[in-house]
């Protein structure tokens, strides 16, 4: 409802919403038209308003008539009063817009100041549906991002692609390198509000394959956990812990792929506070129940931190 909307304004809007004119709407209620043209001018404000038969009349909803009865409070009160809460009102309906504006541009805004760029350390159940947990690495520079999956310090796989933002949201499109054999989506939520980047949370969707018997043709879904382990400055002055990170990377089984964060990184309590994880709690504990893709939801795979 708009800040400034009076009673009869109000009263307008629900008599032109029942395909009524305020003709048929006085007849209808043994009002005269002079009288309810001067309420909704706001010239007249009778000290008792039929507030009862005007519900009745227009059949309205115990939301309709909760407004009208308090407009119509609203309407009685003194003139300094009802400037004053339409000022109160009027800046709160800003304050909402300008909350609207910056969850619209906010992920923008990051981007334009490289916020995300940097290593991450991504996790997610494979989608070949074995039980067994990936870690992947992703390079972001700008809007480009470099993926690479691997085993044992051998590349497996790698991909190349993009990220682009659309509202509150992160997406990464990546078409793997050996020849166009699969193409990944990964959708993430990008309004955490950290002074540094920690993690990124969402759904990566992968479509795979050119033949109806690749295992991956039709298109699947996971969960995944993406966490910041450092930017380029970082390891390009620690070149071996990079690579020590690279060794990591793999298919794991849940059982043996903790720590989630690994210990050469240094301590977690940044990652932990982000998280809200208190000191107790076990990480690697709360990362494994991020990952699930178990849902109470049927038929949807939701990434949500209940």
């Amino acid at each position: 409802m708009e800040p400034t909307m009076s009673l009869g304004d109000y009263l307008y809007r629900l008599v032109r919403s029942r395909n009524m004119s305020m003709q048929d709407f006085a007849d209808r209620c043994n009002c005269s038209p002079s009288t309810l043209s001067r309420i909704r001018t706001g010239k007249r404000l009778p000290k008792k308003l039929p507030l009862e038969q005007w519900a009745q009349v227009l059949e309205l909803d115990n939301d309709e008539q909760r407004h009208l009865e308090d407009l119509a409070m609203l309407g009685h009160a003194p003139e300094a009063l009802r400037r004053r809460l339409n000022e109160v009102e009027s800046h709160m309906h800003d304050e909402r817009q300008r909350r609207h504006d910056v969850e619209q541009h906010y992920a923008e805004y990051r981007k334009t100041q490289n916020y995300y760029d940097g290593y991450w350390l991504a996790y997610n159940y494979s989608l070949f549906n074995d039980g067994r947990i990936l870690r992947s690495m992703a390079h972001i520079k700008n809007d480009h991002v470099r993926w690479i999956n691997k085993e044992a310090g051998q590349i497996q796989y790698s991909y190349n692609g993009n990220l682009d933002l659309l509202g509150d949201k992160i997406f990464i499109r990546l078409e793997e390198d050996r020849g166009s054999a699969e193409y990944v989506q990964i959708s993430m939520h990008s309004l955490f509000d950290f002074r540094e980047p920690a993690f990124l949370y969402g759904i990566i969707t992968g479509i795979s394959g050119k033949s109806i018997r690749h295992p991956l043709s039709n298109p699947a879904a996971s969960k995944m956990l993406m966490i910041h382990i450092g930017d380029d400055d970082t390891f390009r002055k620690e070149p071996q812990l990079l690579e020590t990170i690279e060794e990591s990377l793999g298919n794991y089984l849940p059982s043996h792929i903790a720590p989630y964060f690994p210990a050469v990184l240094g301590s977690d309590k940044y990652l932990r506070d982000c998280l809200n994880i208190k000191a107790r709690e076990d990480l690697d504990a709360v990362v494994e129940n991020l990952l699930s893709n178990t849902s109470s939801r049927e038929g949807v795979l939701c990434a949500d931190f209940a």
